[in-house]
């Protein structure tokens, strides 16, 4: 489900994406790329795992997971070890006026 707000000039779009187990580089940073409608070059992505979510990784071996968006392609990098399970988070997009 997405929902979107108006921040001052800025839109927030609340969305969710999947990320695999399989989809992960096999070096470290591990990355995956996630397919995101309405992504565009100047979006901050944000992503918000849940509290389980982040224990399951922490026990994984992940100590941290953030995206990147370049130029409207959104990646997102895995340190320590790549999540060893399907993981669908919940992520905030800033859309910011271009």
């Amino acid at each position: 489900e997405i929902r979107l707000s108006l921040v001052g000039s800025e839109m927030c779009i609340r969305d969710s994406i999947t990320l695999t187990a399989a989809g992960w580089s096999t070096e470290e940073p591990y990355s995956q790329a996630a397919a995101l409608a309405g992504l565009t070059a100047g979006s901050l992505v944000a992503l918000h795992p849940t509290a389980a979510q982040l224990m399951a990784l922490q026990e994984a071996g992940v100590t941290a997971l953030t995206a990147a968006n370049a130029n409207g392609t959104l990646t997102v990098y895995a340190l320590g070890a790549a999540p060893a399970a399907d993981l669908t988070l919940q992520i905030t997009i800033t859309a910011t006026g271009q």
